[in-house]
């Protein structure tokens, strides 16, 4: 089929990315924003040897499996993807893209590993305490996400997924910014805020430091929005990069006091904006719980936790085990992991900067061999290199958490490569609304 031609298509299942799934003379087609059960006509938009892409016409029948979208920009705003679909129908639909991916490009067969009911969110709505606005200023100051698939800014007046604190933050935010004389050539703006202690942090990106007028704007800006405790402004400057600090940049944090026999309780942290945290804090405190129940932590234990960032997994269970050895990149993560363990009374902890393969060719000159490890990488997963450095440590489990099935699979092979084989999954639904996956695996020795 050609560009511009119309079909009717049946959607058959949800893709990883977001869209429906179909077929037009035995070629997958993907159709954004429908659903498993839906009988839709649809333009072709794209037409590639293997694939079609098309957009949605109309409908011929709706699918069952329907919601109402709460916001007012779903369709055009690319930060949601299944708003029109129940939400246990999404988890249902995450479990299955999971398991097929491991399968499909893991190579190892579902009934080779137990598969442990997903967590769903408590509250599928409101849940992030963090958002990365695209700022635009031309006659007036412009807030948004990026539309699908384009660097255009879709403005919001309210973000449904977003905490109902951090959505007034951004609505002050926006009066603020149309209020001064000076347009303000921002670019992006990050705004991190903690919904209990309603305390919130900025962080501005700018080609340029606002020089001497910075102390009027944080003047202003704090008269205006009274809970921003922190600013930071990000300057990017050709290939340059450098941050300017004001105020407290940091979000406390209370982590789970997964510990029992720990008398102070739960954990107090805390995050900079410029360190990675979970965006949900409710599943956070899931997430962190799978993993101490599957680290069996003991006293006589060596733990390393890799891509530590400021300490999330490993500082809830640091008074359980002899010692935390902690492998980040990130200078802010790792002094914050640091303050972190200093604030607790954790001083088995020791968290260095240290990128992760080179990390763990010390570690293993120095102890040769610890007893569970902690996986934690970004999008694009762990590199063969990082994955044998540390099989040669022979841990007795490797626990990883992931935020891409696709990477996660490429991994699973390599760990099967070097002896360790796929022993339980569990799914975490850290974003619902979108197509994003969150899980944790743990590998063990053959």
């Amino acid at each position: 089929m050609k560009p511009g031609q119309e079909e009717t298509v049946e959607i058959e299942a949800l893709a990883y990315g977001g869209e429906g799934l179909g077929h037009i003379q035995k070629k997958v087609v993907f159709v954004p924003f429908t659903s498993p059960g839906d009988r839709v006509r649809v333009r072709i938009s794209e037409s590639k040897r293997n694939y079609l892409r098309g957009t949605f016409v109309e409908f011929e029948i709706r699918s069952p499996l329907r919601a109402v979208p709460l916001c007012d920009v779903f369709g055009e705003c690319g930060g949601c993807h299944w708003q029109h679909i129940q939400y246990e129908f999404q988890v249902e639909a995450k479990a299955k893209i999971l398991r097929d991916t491991l399968s499909r490009i893991g190579k190892v067969d579902p009934s080779a590993y137990e598969w442990l009911p997903p967590i769903p969110a408590e509250t599928p709505y409101g849940y992030r305490c963090r958002a990365r606005l695209q700022c635009q200023a031309l006659r007036e100051v412009v807030l948004g996400f990026c539309r699908s698939r384009s660097r255009d800014i879709v403005p919001f007046g309210r973000c449904e997924l977003l905490s109902p604190f951090l959505n007034q933050t951004i609505q002050k935010l926006s009066g603020f910014l149309n209020s001064l004389e000076y347009l303000y050539d921002f670019t992006e703006i990050e705004v991190l805020a903690n919904p209990e202690s309603e305390e919130a942090v900025l962080a501005f990106q700018t080609p340029s430091s606002l020089g001497d007028g910075v102390t009027d704007f944080l003047k202003a800006l704090k008269a205006h929005i009274p809970k921003v405790y922190g600013v930071t402004f990000e300057i990017l400057d050709g290939d340059q990069r450098r941050t300017e600090d004001f105020g407290n940049c940091g979000l406390d944090l209370r982590l789970p006091a997964l510990d029992s026999s720990r008398p102070a309780g739960e954990i107090r942290a805390k995050a900079r904006i410029h360190t990675f945290t979970q965006a949900n804090l409710n599943q956070n405190a899931n997430l962190q719980r799978v993993v101490f129940e599957w680290a069996q932590p003991r006293q006589d234990q060596i733990v390393l936790d890799i891509y530590s960032g400021m300490g999330n997994l490993t500082l809830p269970l640091a008074s359980r085990v002899g010692r935390v050895i902690g492998l980040e990149n990130n200078p802010c993560a790792v002094e914050d992991a640091r303050q972190n363990a200093l604030r607790n009374g954790l001083d088995r902890c020791d968290y260095r900067l240290a990128d992760a393969a080179s990390g763990l060719e010390t570690v293993r000159a120095e102890l040769g061999r610890v007893d569970v490890a902690i996986v934690d990488p970004p999008r694009k997963g762990a590199s063969r290199e990082v994955v044998a450095k540390l099989v040669a440590l022979a841990p007795s489990r490797v626990i990883y958490v992931s935020c891409n099935p696709t990477t996660l699979a490429r991994d699973v092979e390599m760990f099967s490569f070097s002896g360790y084989k796929l022993a339980r999954v569990r799914m975490i639904d850290m974003f619902p609304q979108t197509y994003h996956i969150e899980c944790v695996a743990e590998f063990v020795p053959r």
